[in-house]
């Protein structure tokens, strides 16, 4: 279908009044747009809709290293406890699980993981991936209705977006599901029309509610920086929008409130995820409190000499972080959309908005990240300057949209089209001249169906090579991607781990050191895939939002070097600096790649060639381990013990060095020390995930000294009254007992959690009521044609 058909006048457009048959066509067409987007998203991911047990499989990919794990916890955790788990004590010795943005525990289309079993919720990535993709589509397809765009032009648009090169290859080969809720966005811009023009019955304050609840899902889920990127194209969409009303004051301030109202309200609907995430931003390493060094930020910024990876996506420095690869498909239509009369303003913006954000892309090469970083609020929190690239969809599908449907229309600019569409293909020749591979005959190929479009044929040929305009948009970026996706049973993948079944160490019990050796970087033979399901705690992992106290503590305890710990994304380390630390946090075996000669470690084990799963630039899946050793340290302090002497120290950490553990404990300036009688005791505990529970007979009193890490949100009962935690030996948690028996009771209940639940609760409900509460007085609008405000609109289109 092409422009043509959609200027054939209809019964109203011809002065009859529509009938039933006539609405029933238009709905059957609009329903087969959304159809082919489900059936095309089908089709890419056709090995996941065969073999839906099955995980989705990438060398490269995090899914199975980082977001499998913390899908694991919030099954079990509902299974088990009925409950979302607020703590995750698998890495890094402990850390919130609330609040962390790669956790994504609020963000519903998760939540689907606790309908299966742990060991089966890999086999759900896949599914969701597709889901978020015909969601993404879906919105495009209803954003680009309202603005007269034609049918296979708005099909274009979504795949366009659905497709986008930079973020479709993020998501499906290195596995970044943080970006998903990216497909939110274009629901957000086309609810923002329905706000400011309100071009159909409803009334304006449910077309409020759902662009609210469509802000509140990007915040639940996105990646911060995703997030930060996307909203900045949402709020200059929002303007653009309202300056269409220009001139029209009333008009203007009720659709400013209603906006203003729709994002205070979707604000309130992420409190839940917003606060507890701000709170562990500000207890995380001191690098984020200023922001990131610039010379950090700017890591694996564009180069003006990778400007053929616009075209060619091979053309790129090293991963899919350098890429700026879009689709040579979509890019072609882009200038054409200028072209498209009834939205020239629109285009004109998001013309604008590719290229701020490829000049963005440039990082320390542009200059414009360096200026932001410095004046602008916000910038200087997030690296990688190509990621910007990531939200370049939403302008690419608008442009896209439109310029297909200009290239369609045969009523104006024809031979203006016709001299871009050569200009491009003179684009392509040159390119192909630079690198003449089969990738660029393939590019230059793509390249050459804009201009055979202008080209004067039958309207039937016309159709066909419109069609296979609309494939190759999709195989354009997919003939890339998905030879590096595959799909396979889990077992398969991480293969039997013989690591993971000698240590069969119970929750709350021992930690595991996984130790790396100089030759395999951050190799481990016990990576955190493996370890964190079957509940094992390290204290290693992979994640930036490492706690403070935690960094400083291995850095300056363990190893006397800042650089181990980069950002706290990994570790690191060749050889110990002093064991003693080891043992004060709770550390009961070490997993090595070479062998140790440290007092007080025990060989217990020793395996060859190991095959373990790991997510890594250069290796592509699994890594050969040479030789592992399991060694023992015998001397580890239990996971709860009670002392009874207490030192105060202005450096805990310096203090660990010179008293003995076992009869004291290091607290900080400030508290209240006493001596109690008695001797060095175990406590039992049991320990489920953010509860624990502990029975004490302390005797005459003391000290009792919990290995979990201290965090604000913890809270404690004794026999039910709320009693204080300190803070003990540096990082750990502290009670002063009495005399007598103790029925001790800690739990991970964080302030900010508990506020930020009940203002998502409180919006909720408002959200909801504005959209399914009559309201009398609503001002509504029965037909589009019969909108005054929304036919002056469209006339002052240029």
């Amino acid at each position: 279908m092409n422009a043509r058909s959609e200027a054939a006048p209809s019964a109203r457009a011809a002065g009859r009044p529509s009938t039933g048959s006539d609405a029933r066509t238009s709905w059957m067409i609009e329903a087969c747009l959304y159809l082919a987007v489900v059936v095309v998203v089908g089709i890419v991911f056709w090995p996941i809709v065969t073999q839906p047990s099955e995980a989705l499989y990438s060398p490269y990919s995090d899914i199975l290293s980082q977001h499998l794990p913390f899908r694991h916890l919030l099954s079990a955790s509902v299974r088990e406890h009925q409950r979302l788990p607020l703590w995750n004590p698998t890495s890094f010795g402990g850390m919130p699980l609330v609040g962390d943005p790669q956790a994504g525990l609020f963000y519903p289309p998760n939540w689907l993981h606790a309908l299966l079993p742990p060991e089966h919720g890999a086999s759900l990535f896949g599914p969701i991936m597709m889901l978020h993709l015909v969601i993404g589509g879906w919105g495009m397809l209803f954003w680009l209705k309202g603005h007269q765009i034609p049918r296979f032009a708005r099909l274009a648009g979504a795949l366009a977006f659905v497709f986008c090169g930079k973020w479709f290859y993020h998501v499906v080969v290195p596995g970044h599901v943080i970006f998903l809720p990216f497909v939110w966005v274009p629901w957000q811009c086309g609810l923002i029309d329905h706000v400011c023009c309100r071009p159909s019955g409803w009334p304006t304050r449910r077309w409020s509610a759902l662009l609210a609840i469509a802000t509140g899902m990007v915040l639940l889920g996105a990646h911060p920086q995703i997030l930060f990127y996307s909203q900045l194209i949402v709020a200059t969409y929002s303007l653009l929008a309202l300056s269409r009303l220009w001139g029209s004051w009333e008009e203007l301030r009720r659709s400013f409130g209603h906006l203003v109202l729709a994002a205070a309200l979707g604000l309130l609907l992420g409190a839940v995820q917003i606060i507890p995430a701000l709170d562990l931003v500000v207890s995380n390493a001191a690098v984020r409190s200023g922001g990131l060094p610039y010379d950090y930020a700017a890591r694996r910024s564009a180069h003006f000499e990778d400007a053929q990876n616009l075209v060619l996506p091979s053309k790129t420095r090293k991963t899919w972080e350098e890429s700026v690869y879009l689709g040579v498909v979509a890019l072609s239509l882009a200038p054409f959309g200028i072209l498209w009369p009834r939205r020239r303003r629109n285009s004109i913006f998001f013309l604008c908005w590719l290229l701020f954000g490829f000049w963005y892309a440039l990082g320390s090469n542009g200059g414009l990240h360096h200026f932001l970083y410095a004046y602008a609020p916000g910038f200087k929190l997030f690296r990688i300057p190509t990621r910007m690239v990531l939200v370049l969809g939403i302008p690419l599908g608008y442009l896209a949209a439109t310029g297909f449907a200009a290239l369609t229309a045969d009523s104006s600019y024809r031979w203006t089209k016709r001299i871009l569409a050569w200009l491009l293909l003179g684009l392509g020749v040159w390119v192909y001249n630079l690198a003449p591979t089969k990738e660029s005959t393939i590019a230059l190929a793509l390249l050459a169906l804009p201009t055979c479009i202008t080209l004067p044929w039958p309207s039937r040929a016309r159709l066909v090579i419109e069609c296979i305009l609309l494939a190759a948009m999709v195989s354009d970026v997919t003939r890339y991607t998905l030879p590096m996706v595959d799909s396979r049973p889990l077992e398969e993948i991480l293969g039997e781990n013989p690591v993971v079944n000698r240590l069969e160490v119970p929750l709350g019990e021992q930690r595991v050191l996984p130790m790396n050796s100089e030759q395999k970087g951050r190799f481990t033979s016990l990576p955190i895939t493996y370890s964190s399901p079957a509940g094992i705690e390290s204290i290693v992992g992979f994640n930036p939002l490492i706690p403070r106290g935690t960094f400083d503590f291995v850095n300056r305890g363990l190893y006397r070097n800042d650089e181990r710990w980069s950002y706290g994304t990994g570790l690191g380390m060749v050889e110990l600096n002093d064991r003693r630390f080891l043992d004060l946090f709770n550390v009961r075996y070490i997993v090595s790649n070479q062998p140790l000669d440290i007092p007080g470690l025990t060989l217990r084990d020793e395996w060859d060639d190991l095959e373990i799963y790991h997510f890594s630039f250069r290796t592509k899946g699994k890594s050969l381990m040479p030789k592992t050793y399991l060694y023992e340290n015998t001397e580890a302090l239990p996971r709860a013990y009670l002392v009874r002497e207490a030192m105060v120290a202005e450096d805990p950490i310096e203090a660990l060095r010179t008293i003995d553990p076992r009869q004291t404990v290091v607290v900080d300036e400030g508290t209240e020390t006493d001596s109690f009688a008695g001797d060095f005791q175990e406590v039992p505990l049991e320990h489920h995930r953010d509860e624990i529970l502990l029975d004490v007979d302390a005797g005459t009193g003391g000290y009792l000294v919990i290995n979990e890490i201290w965090y604000p949100g913890w809270q404690a009962y004794d026999s039910g009254e709320v009693i204080p935690i300190e803070r003990g030996n540096g990082i750990f948690q502290m009670l002063r007992l009495g005399p007598g028996e103790h029925k001790i009771r800690l739990r991970y209940r964080p302030t900010s959690y508990l506020l930020g639940r009940w203002l998502t609760l409180v919006a909720l409900l408002v959200t909801l009521s504005l959209l399914l509460w009559p309201v009398r007085g609503d001002v509504t609008i029965e037909e589009p044609s019969q909108s005054g405000r929304w036919n002056r609109l469209k006339d002052k289109q240029p």
